[in-house]
């Protein structure tokens, strides 16, 4: 397959995550807060030889969030591990997806997401 066919794949399906997040999810500092949680618990459930350079084993909580933040991510992360089965790839659709998050943020809240989102994940998205 050719890399920009799944590059292509890759930018449009994060960008449908983002949007249907964005439905549920009214707060675009919550978006950030609840992909980088749902990219960290996928890279949680990787083995480590398949989470690549820089990854750190978490020894951190991951944020609490509303319970309605939650659920919505819940429909989200459940339709996701139906029709994405590679487990390294929803980690990277997630990421992806936070970045989108962080990206639709005002330029001086998106340096504070950023780091926010990197103490959560471990690295940048």
């Amino acid at each position: 397959m050719n890399e920009a066919v799944v590059e292509e794949g890759l930018r449009s399906t994060a960008q449908v995550m983002f949007d249907l997040l964005r439905k549920r999810v009214y707060s675009r500092r919550a978006r950030v807060v609840l992909f980088a949680r749902a990219t960290r618990v996928a890279l949680d459930a990787l083995p480590p030889e398949q989470c690549g350079p820089g990854f750190v084993p978490r020894t951190w909580e991951l944020p609490e969030v509303a319970t309605s933040n939650q659920a919505a991510l819940g429909f989200l992360v459940n339709k996701v591990d139906l029709l994405v089965t590679i487990a390294s790839a929803r980690a990277v659709l997630f990421s992806r997806a936070t970045q989108l998050a962080i990206d639709d943020l005002s330029p001086d809240e998106q340096i504070s997401a950023l780091a926010e989102a990197t103490q959560i994940i471990g690295t940048p998205p």
